[in-house]
């Protein structure tokens, strides 16, 4: 796993490092992730993996249930959270 730190959540993939912990480097790395998840109930690994290279979406139908499940707010530095609105 890559580390990442930011100053701030520029788009979805940032959002998803965030909350993985760093940029995976392979497929069981996001299993891992989802394994303790509640977003396992609707995105498998291969979702995540299309979100962390820019080419996942979200279909309209599953929206709402995502944003329900992410948390309110994510660590993107030390000491320092960022929160957000959906």
């Amino acid at each position: 796993m890559k580390p990442c730190q930011f100053d701030k959540l520029a788009d979805l993939s940032d959002l998803f490092c965030a909350l993985i912990g760093g940029r995976p480097e392979n497929l069981e790395e996001i299993n891992a992730f989802l394994v303790h998840n509640p977003l396992n109930l609707l995105l498998s690994k291969h979702d995540v993996e299309k979100i962390l290279t820019y080419s996942g979406y979200f279909a309209e139908e599953q929206i709402d249930s995502i944003y329900a499940l992410l948390p309110v707010e994510v660590a993107i530095k030390k000491k320092s959270k960022n929160y957000f609105i959906s």
